[in-house]
């Protein structure tokens, strides 16, 4: 379980970045979805750790005031009273979501603020929490350290097992799941590089039609004008086959890691 979870958007990742850095380095444990890659096949992780975190903090800017995602989860931590507000440099504060508003938001970058704001939460950095509780952390870092490089399954496992709400767990789940896509038949018959050039394949097809329903209702092929609906047809043909590729190849990870 992290002390702090970052919501924040994808443009920001930098401002994240240093967020959670010098949060690290005065002791609180920090998850921010780094090595999630946007994916929608984590959003059950993100929940998770936004549920557990001990304080959310929301980085507002011109980006995560637009992102339904960032919004959601500035709300869930609203609800549960351990939401902290800031913000990223020249952000209008008229621009604050609806409900957001008569919050206090202070600079992303006055990090004193963010402490004080943590410690009215009764959110701790390690060196000032109970004796048993800084051991069970750093028994929890060192199981991690000699997995995070296996290609063991049960390893991983045996980890979540251990530590069902520790701090990399997140990361023990994604582990799981690449090794799950490894060991899939299908991928393993293919073989990576044969896996790597059917996503090649799939996102070359998808650019390509998208061409074309840019291109389809000027062109003319000989002599006559193209018909408009034959590019969003291949378009959604395109979408439905990659979307039919991608469950091919995930399929068996998905089913395996929940």
């Amino acid at each position: 379980m992290a002390d702090v979870f970052i919501s924040y958007a994808r443009q920001d990742r930098e401002i994240a970045m240093r967020l959670a850095s010098s949060l690290a380095a005065r002791g609180f444990q920090v998850w921010w979805d780094a090595e999630l890659v946007g994916s929608d096949d984590f959003r059950d992780v993100i929940f998770d750790e936004l549920t557990l975190a001990k304080a959310v903090i929301v980085i507002w800017s011109k980006n995560s005031v637009r992102s339904k995602f960032v919004r959601d989860e500035a709300s869930r931590a609203d609800r549960k009273n351990k939401l902290i507000a800031t913000c990223v440099a020249g952000f209008d504060m008229e621009s604050l979501p609806m409900g957001f508003g008569g919050r206090h938001c202070h600079p992303v970058d006055e990090l004193d603020q963010t402490l004080k704001a943590l410690a009215r939460l009764g959110v701790l950095p390690a060196d000032q929490k109970p004796a048993a509780e800084q051991k069970l952390q750093q028994d929890e870092k060192e199981a991690w350290e000699k997995i995070k490089t296996s290609q063991n399954r049960e390893d991983f496992e045996t980890y979540i097992r251990t530590y069902a709400n520790g701090l990399y767990r997140a990361p023990a789940l994604i582990y799981l799941r690449k090794l799950d896509l490894l060991n899939n038949p299908n991928v393993r018959r293919a073989g990576r590089a044969g896996y790597r050039g059917v996503q090649a394949f799939a996102l070359i097809l998808v650019f390509a039609l998208m061409l074309i329903v840019v291109v389809a209702p000027f062109a003319v092929i000989y002599g006559n004008q193209a018909p408009p609906a034959l590019g969003p047809a291949l378009l959604v043909a395109a979408i439905v086959l990659t979307w039919r590729l991608y469950r091919w190849f995930y399929s068996k990870g998905k089913k395996n890691s929940t």
